[in-house]
Protein backbone atom coordinates (compact mmCIF):
# COMPACT_ATOMS: atom_id res chain seq x y z
CA UNK A 1 0.00 0.00 0.00
CA UNK A 2 2.65 2.56 0.70
CA UNK A 3 2.68 5.37 -1.99
CA UNK A 4 -1.22 4.56 -3.12
CA UNK A 5 -3.37 7.54 -3.14
CA UNK A 6 -6.31 5.39 -1.94
CA UNK A 7 -3.78 3.53 0.89
CA UNK A 8 -5.84 5.33 3.93
CA UNK A 9 -8.81 4.18 2.66
CA UNK A 10 -7.73 0.68 2.08
CA UNK A 11 -6.33 0.56 5.60
CA UNK A 12 -9.43 1.99 6.85
CA UNK A 13 -11.93 -0.44 5.55
CA UNK A 14 -10.09 -3.07 6.39
CA UNK A 15 -9.43 -2.17 9.90
CA UNK A 16 -13.16 -1.49 10.67
CA UNK A 17 -14.10 -4.76 9.46
CA UNK A 18 -11.59 -6.01 12.01
CA UNK A 19 -12.89 -3.83 14.56
CA UNK A 20 -16.59 -5.35 14.22
CA UNK A 21 -15.79 -8.60 13.81
CA UNK A 22 -14.24 -8.51 17.06
CA UNK A 23 -17.71 -6.66 18.88
CA UNK A 24 -16.90 -3.26 18.69
CA UNK A 25 -19.97 -0.49 17.51
CA UNK A 26 -19.26 1.88 15.16
CA UNK A 27 -20.57 5.40 15.99
CA UNK A 28 -23.53 7.25 14.39
CA UNK A 29 -22.47 10.30 14.61
CA UNK A 30 -18.40 9.74 13.96
CA UNK A 31 -17.47 6.72 11.59
CA UNK A 32 -14.07 6.91 13.36
CA UNK A 33 -15.11 6.11 16.92
CA UNK A 34 -15.83 2.61 18.46
CA UNK A 35 -17.05 1.44 21.02
CA UNK A 36 -17.09 -1.94 23.02
CA UNK A 37 -19.22 -3.49 26.05
CA UNK A 38 -18.50 -6.56 28.31
CA UNK A 39 -20.04 -9.44 27.36
CA UNK A 40 -23.02 -10.53 29.54
CA UNK A 41 -26.42 -9.68 30.05
CA UNK A 42 -27.85 -5.89 30.80
CA UNK A 43 -26.98 -3.88 31.97
CA UNK A 44 -23.39 -4.15 30.24
CA UNK A 45 -20.63 -1.38 30.97
CA UNK A 46 -18.45 0.08 28.44
CA UNK A 47 -15.02 -1.59 28.28
CA UNK A 48 -13.41 0.45 25.51
CA UNK A 49 -13.81 3.67 23.40
CA UNK A 50 -11.58 3.91 20.26
CA UNK A 51 -10.60 6.52 18.29
CA UNK A 52 -9.06 6.15 15.28
CA UNK A 53 -7.02 7.77 12.77
CA UNK A 54 -6.23 6.64 9.97
CA UNK A 55 -3.41 4.41 11.55
CA UNK A 56 -3.27 5.27 14.65
CA UNK A 57 -5.94 4.63 17.72
CA UNK A 58 -6.53 6.66 20.87
CA UNK A 59 -8.39 4.11 23.55
CA UNK A 60 -9.88 5.20 26.68
CA UNK A 61 -9.89 1.80 28.32
CA UNK A 62 -12.49 1.47 30.88
CA UNK A 63 -12.05 -2.17 31.38
CA UNK A 64 -8.69 -3.63 31.41
CA UNK A 65 -9.26 -7.77 30.92
CA UNK A 66 -11.27 -6.62 27.73
CA UNK A 67 -9.04 -4.42 26.50
CA UNK A 68 -5.87 -7.25 26.99
CA UNK A 69 -8.37 -9.55 24.64
CA UNK A 70 -8.66 -6.33 21.88
CA UNK A 71 -4.73 -6.38 22.42
CA UNK A 72 -4.26 -10.03 21.71
CA UNK A 73 -6.26 -10.27 18.68
CA UNK A 74 -5.12 -6.45 17.22
CA UNK A 75 -1.25 -9.03 17.45
CA UNK A 76 -2.96 -12.13 15.58
CA UNK A 77 -3.60 -9.47 12.56
CA UNK A 78 -1.54 -6.67 12.08
CA UNK A 79 2.62 -7.60 12.61
CA UNK A 80 4.01 -3.90 12.65
CA UNK A 81 5.16 -2.70 16.04
CA UNK A 82 2.20 -2.29 18.32
CA UNK A 83 3.22 0.72 20.63
CA UNK A 84 0.18 1.23 23.24
CA UNK A 85 1.10 3.57 25.58
CA UNK A 86 0.10 4.97 28.93
CA UNK A 87 2.93 7.28 29.61
CA UNK A 88 2.84 10.35 31.86
CA UNK A 89 2.78 12.78 29.25
CA UNK A 90 1.98 12.03 25.32
CA UNK A 91 0.40 14.22 22.38
CA UNK A 92 -1.61 12.95 20.07
CA UNK A 93 -3.61 14.25 17.01
CA UNK A 94 -2.94 17.68 18.65
CA UNK A 95 -3.95 17.19 21.96
CA UNK A 96 -1.55 16.30 24.82
CA UNK A 97 -3.02 14.00 28.01
CA UNK A 98 -1.56 14.22 30.88
CA UNK A 99 -1.94 11.60 34.00
CA UNK A 100 -2.22 13.48 37.17
CA UNK A 101 -3.03 10.48 39.15
CA UNK A 102 -4.45 6.84 38.82
CA UNK A 103 -7.77 7.93 38.19
CA UNK A 104 -7.41 11.31 36.60
CA UNK A 105 -6.15 11.89 33.04
CA UNK A 106 -5.89 15.76 31.53
CA UNK A 107 -6.75 16.75 28.25
CA UNK A 108 -5.17 19.97 26.89
CA UNK A 109 -4.10 21.54 23.41
CA UNK A 110 -2.66 24.11 21.62
CA UNK A 111 1.00 24.79 22.49
CA UNK A 112 1.90 21.28 20.87
CA UNK A 113 0.26 22.11 17.60
CA UNK A 114 1.45 25.21 17.47
CA UNK A 115 5.23 23.71 18.03
CA UNK A 116 4.22 21.40 15.37
CA UNK A 117 3.38 23.70 12.69
CA UNK A 118 6.44 26.24 13.40
CA UNK A 119 8.88 23.42 13.07
CA UNK A 120 7.22 22.46 9.78
CA UNK A 121 7.18 25.95 8.37
CA UNK A 122 11.13 25.75 9.30
CA UNK A 123 11.66 22.68 7.62
CA UNK A 124 9.76 24.02 4.05
CA UNK A 125 12.30 26.95 4.36
CA UNK A 126 15.10 24.80 3.28
CA UNK A 127 13.06 23.97 0.05
CA UNK A 128 14.27 26.07 -3.43
CA UNK A 129 10.42 26.99 -3.75
CA UNK A 130 9.72 28.88 -0.42
CA UNK A 131 7.79 31.73 -1.46
CA UNK A 132 10.01 34.59 -0.97
CA UNK A 133 6.97 37.20 0.24
CA UNK A 134 3.81 36.00 2.28
CA UNK A 135 2.24 38.87 2.25
CA UNK A 136 2.54 40.18 -0.76
CA UNK A 137 -1.15 38.91 -2.33
CA UNK A 138 -3.32 40.70 0.01
CA UNK A 139 -5.67 41.00 -0.37
CA UNK A 140 -6.55 38.32 -2.19
CA UNK A 141 -7.19 38.39 -6.23
CA UNK A 142 -10.26 38.53 -7.04
CA UNK A 143 -9.35 35.02 -9.37
CA UNK A 144 -6.98 33.59 -6.73
CA UNK A 145 -9.10 30.33 -6.62
CA UNK A 146 -9.00 29.68 -10.39
CA UNK A 147 -5.46 30.27 -10.30
CA UNK A 148 -4.63 27.44 -7.72
CA UNK A 149 -6.57 25.15 -10.32
CA UNK A 150 -4.47 25.91 -13.28
CA UNK A 151 -2.33 23.54 -14.94
CA UNK A 152 1.84 24.29 -13.93
CA UNK A 153 2.93 26.69 -16.49
CA UNK A 154 5.33 25.75 -18.86
CA UNK A 155 8.94 24.76 -17.91
CA UNK A 156 7.60 24.40 -14.04
CA UNK A 157 9.95 21.91 -12.25
CA UNK A 158 7.48 19.75 -10.84
CA UNK A 159 8.01 19.80 -6.87
CA UNK A 160 9.91 16.43 -5.40
CA UNK A 161 8.66 13.76 -2.47
CA UNK A 162 10.05 15.90 -0.09
CA UNK A 163 7.53 18.74 -1.14
CA UNK A 164 4.70 16.15 -1.28
CA UNK A 165 5.31 14.53 2.26
CA UNK A 166 5.89 18.01 4.11
CA UNK A 167 2.98 19.16 2.36
CA UNK A 168 0.10 16.83 3.88
CA UNK A 169 2.11 17.18 6.99
CA UNK A 170 1.11 21.45 7.08
CA UNK A 171 -1.92 19.94 5.48
CA UNK A 172 -3.17 17.46 7.89
CA UNK A 173 -1.79 20.66 11.14
CA UNK A 174 -3.88 23.63 8.92
CA UNK A 175 -7.14 21.42 9.02
CA UNK A 176 -6.60 20.11 12.55
CA UNK A 177 -6.34 24.01 13.71
CA UNK A 178 -8.73 25.02 11.39
CA UNK A 179 -11.31 22.79 13.08
CA UNK A 180 -10.64 23.43 16.34
CA UNK A 181 -10.31 27.15 16.89
CA UNK A 182 -9.66 29.19 13.87
CA UNK A 183 -12.40 28.32 11.07
CA UNK A 184 -11.93 31.15 8.68
CA UNK A 185 -9.16 29.12 7.31
CA UNK A 186 -11.58 26.42 6.70
CA UNK A 187 -12.26 27.30 2.82
CA UNK A 188 -8.35 27.41 2.48
CA UNK A 189 -7.74 24.02 3.71
CA UNK A 190 -10.37 22.66 1.60
CA UNK A 191 -9.41 24.23 -1.31
CA UNK A 192 -6.02 23.38 -0.91
CA UNK A 193 -6.60 19.73 -0.23
CA UNK A 194 -8.13 19.19 -3.40
CA UNK A 195 -5.21 20.13 -5.16
CA UNK A 196 -2.81 18.43 -3.52
CA UNK A 197 -3.14 14.83 -4.91
CA UNK A 198 -3.89 16.02 -8.24
CA UNK A 199 -2.55 19.28 -9.30
CA UNK A 200 0.40 19.88 -6.84
CA UNK A 201 2.14 22.68 -8.49
CA UNK A 202 4.23 26.22 -7.18
CA UNK A 203 1.11 27.76 -6.78
CA UNK A 204 -0.60 25.50 -4.40
CA UNK A 205 2.69 25.03 -2.49
CA UNK A 206 2.66 28.50 -2.19
CA UNK A 207 -0.90 29.30 -1.07
CA UNK A 208 -0.33 26.31 1.63
CA UNK A 209 2.56 27.50 3.36
CA UNK A 210 0.54 31.36 2.97
CA UNK A 211 -2.09 29.73 5.02
CA UNK A 212 -0.13 28.11 7.10
CA UNK A 213 2.44 31.12 8.03
CA UNK A 214 -0.89 32.91 8.51
CA UNK A 215 -1.98 30.43 11.20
Amino acid sequence: MPGRREAGKIFGDFYREMLLQWGFLEGIVDRRVFAKFTPGPSPRRLAILLGVHVDDSLAFVADKPTYEQFLSKWASVFTSSQDAKDPTRVAFAGLEFRREDEHTVSIGGGDAIMDSLAAALDSAKAFSAWPRMLTDEVPMAADALSKLREPPPTGETPLGAAHHSLARTLLGICGWIGGQWRPEVWFAFIAISQQIGVNFTAAVWRCLVQACSYL
